[in-house]
């Protein structure tokens, strides 16, 4: 899908800021977000995913790409209260949730950390936009691929 493929090019592109790095993906799906951050050089990840079906898949695609640094949990951002904070959080998901859980997912990113969040069309940036400075969260840029956007956030 588009928004995979935005989110996989800015993770390479940022490669040399994954390095050593605690990274939250949210809504992880089949885990590719994570096996990928994983390889730009992460070493702490934590995939949350909804349904069984998910996890399992991820599961099976970590074992698959020999990744060992990456846990899945079953659950939603509610997974996340009082639990560690993070350099760089992921969000691939719609934009309804994501602007839900912003204000979760900025609580749990460290100052000067990263938000990378794709799932909704551009014309909802302004939207998303709109909750992530009410919670902090600074615009550094988006990327657009077949109206679809890849928004990254700072803390």
């Amino acid at each position: 899908h588009a928004t995979t493929a935005l989110m996989l090019e800015t993770i390479l592109d940022m490669k040399p800021r994954f390095a050593g790095k605690k990274v939250l993906d949210m809504g992880c799906g089949t885990g590719i977000l994570s096996i990928m951050a994983a390889q730009a050089g992460a070493t702490d990840l934590t995939g949350i995913r909804i349904d069984d079906w998910a996890y399992n898949n991820a599961m099976e695609n970590i074992a698959t790409n020999k990744v060992r640094n990456i846990r899945i949990l079953i659950g939603d951002a509610t997974l996340l209260d009082g639990k560690d904070r993070y350099d760089i959080i992921l969000a691939n998901i719609n934009r309804n949730i994501i602007v839900g859980d912003l204000q979760v997912y900025a609580s749990r990113l460290k100052e000067g950390g990263t938000m990378l969040l794709s799932g909704f069309y551009e014309d909802d940036i302004a939207i998303v936009l709109d909750e992530a400075r009410k919670h902090g969260l600074e615009y550094m840029g988006h990327t657009v691929l077949e109206r679809w956007s890849c928004l990254e956030l700072k803390k």
